[in-house]
């Protein structure tokens, strides 16, 4: 129940949703309340603009990205294992009916703990991730992992495959049955920077020791202002902040979030 529920949220949280609901309120009401009729179509005339101006959406988006340090060059050095959230292949179905992997805009992620793994041979990774659609289909995101480590000839050795989880909360909880982390180890948590605040609480309520943090793909500059209007990348990007703001919300009033 709570999966699904929190599939239904994240489409009222999608922001090209809202100048429509937005519209149609106004219409329904405009029999009754013609004032505030009025203000909601010029709300949902407006909403669009102020979207797609770039500066609005970083706004919003830069505090969750800039929520979690990252680790320093010493502490991944010395960190005991790995951890890699899934949501970064592509489409299942495509893949499966292509016979070929596929990645996302989160792809990073993936480049990150190859990169890791290559530098650091020794240490356990575990990628963690089913699927996170309502029904899904084709090859999951184990499979999609197995096919793109395969393609690059990324040995796999030290590779676990948490193949069950559907939400963050789960990625921490199934992790944990397969790391057992003892409470003096520490591990690194990678994931999408936005996501981070949000996976970081996850993994300290399913019982997680400290753990240190790498996040990646940002979408945000750090430390200036890019001026432009872009509908496509300022919609993207507060399709993201939305998301995770919301699922700050449900998983912190559920228990599923914890502060540091």
């Amino acid at each position: 129940m709570f999966f699904i529920l929190s599939k239904i949220l994240g489409v009222l949280t999608q922001p090209v949703l809202h100048p429509v609901l937005l519209l149609i309120t106004g219409l329904i009401i405009q029999r009754w309340r013609k004032k505030l009729s009025r203000g909601f179509l010029i709300a949902a005339a407006i909403l669009p603009l102020l979207y797609s101006f770039i500066p609005v959406a970083t706004m919003i988006l830069r505090p969750l990205e800039e929520a979690i340090t990252p680790a320093s060059a010493a502490e991944i050095a010395a960190a005991d294992g790995i951890i890699l959230l899934g949501g970064y292949t592509g489409d299942g179905l495509v893949a499966s009916s292509r016979n070929s992997f596929t990645l996302n805009e989160s792809a990073e992620r993936l480049v990150t703990t190859i990169s890791l793994h290559q530098r650091y041979p020794e240490k356990p990774v575990i990628l963690s991730g089913y699927s996170g659609s309502l029904h899904p289909q084709g090859w999951s995101e184990e499979e999609n992992s197995r096919a793109a480590l395969a393609a690059l000839q990324i040995q796999t050795d030290r590779f676990q495959f948490e193949n069950r989880s559907r939400n963050t909360y789960e990625n921490a909880l199934y992790s944990y049955d397969i790391a057992a982390p003892a409470s003096d180890e520490t591990w690194l948590l990678i994931t999408s920077a936005a996501h981070m605040p949000r996976a970081a609480g996850a993994f300290r309520a399913a019982g997680w020791p400290d753990m240190i943090y790498l996040p990646t793909d940002w979408r945000t500059p750090e430390g200036h202002w890019k001026l432009a209007f872009n509908p496509k990348h300022g919609f993207a990007m507060l399709a993201s902040a939305f998301h995770e703001y919301a699922g700050l919300l449900i998983y912190w009033a559920t228990g599923r979030w914890q502060p540091a």
